[in-house]
C-alpha cells in the first residue's frame, strides 16, 4: 500500500463522500423535521416505541454483521477460482461493505424521525455517533485493506 495510484486515492475519497453523505442526509432530516415541529411533541405509544426500538437494535446488529459476510463471500468465489484477491480489488469490497453498513444505520434513523416518538433523539444521537465512529478515513481503508491482504496471503500459505 506504499505506492497507490491516484485512482486508488480518489476512490478512498469517494468512499469517505460516501459515507458522508449519508451521515449527513440523518442530519439535515433531523434539523428539518426538528424545525417543522415534528420532533416537539413526540408520541407516547409505548408499543410503538418498543417496536421501533426493537428495529432499530436489529437492524444496528445487523450493519455489523452482513459486511463481514460479503467480504467472505468474495474471498471465498476468489478462493475457488484459486485467484487471490488485488488491493483494487479489495478496495471495491470495502465500499460496498461501507455503503451497505451504513444504509443499515441510516434507515433505522429515517424510520425513527419519521415515527416521532419520545426516544427519537437519543436513538438519532446515538446512531449519529456511531456513524461518525465508523466512518471510513483514508488510513482506516489502507489498515483494511494490508490486513485481508496478509491475511489472505497467510491463508496461501497453510493450504
Amino acid at each position: 500500500m506504499d505506492q497507490q495510484s491516484p485512482a486508488m486515492i480518489q476512490q478512498k475519497l469517494i468512499i469517505l463522500i460516501i459515507a458522508l453523505a449519508l451521515t449527513g442526509g440523518v442530519v439535515i432530516a433531523t434539523g428539518f423535521f426538528f424545525v417543522m415541529g415534528n420532533l416537539n411533541n413526540p408520541q407516547e405509544d409505548s408499543v410503538l416505541t418498543a417496536i421501533f426500538l426493537g428495529i432499530t437494535a436489529v437492524m444496528v446488529l445487523t450493519s455489523f454483521v452482513v459486511p463481514p459476510i460479503i467480504v467472505k463471500t468474495k474471498e471465498s468465489e476468489a478462493k475457488a477460482k484459486q485467484q487471490k484477491l488485488s488491493e483494487q480489488e479489495y478496495l471495491q469490497i470495502f465500499q460496498i461493505k461501507t455503503i451497505i453498513a451504513y444504509a443499515l444505520m441510516e434507515g433505522p434513523a429515517f424510520m425513527n424521525l419519521a415515527v416521532a416518538h419520545r426516544y427519537s433523539l437519543p436513538i438519532l444521537g446515538f446512531l449519529f455517533l456511531l456513524m461518525i465512529a465508523r466512518l471510513p478515513w483514508p488510513g482506516r481503508i489502507d489498515s483494511w485493506i494490508r490486513n485481508r491482504v496478509e491475511l489472505q496471503e497467510f491463508e496461501n500459505y497453510q493450504s
